[in-house]
C-alpha cells in the first residue's frame, strides 16, 4: 500500500514476492525502503 501511495510501480514478480514472503524482517526491511525509495527496485535490492 505505501508502494502504491508513493507511486512506485511494482513488478508482478515483486507483488509475488510480498505476498508469499512470511519473512517478518524481510517485510519490515521492504516496508521501511518503500517509505523513502525512488522505484520498486530500490526497495528490492539485495
Amino acid at each position: 500500500m505505501i508502494m502504491d501511495a508513493r507511486d512506485l510501480r511494482t513488478s508482478e514478480a515483486q507483488r509475488e514476492q510480498v505476498m508469499g514472503s512470511s519473512d517478518l524482517g524481510l517485510l519490515d526491511l521492504w516496508f521501511d525502503r518503500a517509505l523513502t525509495a525512488d522505484s520498486a527496485d530500490e526497495v528490492f535490492r539485495r
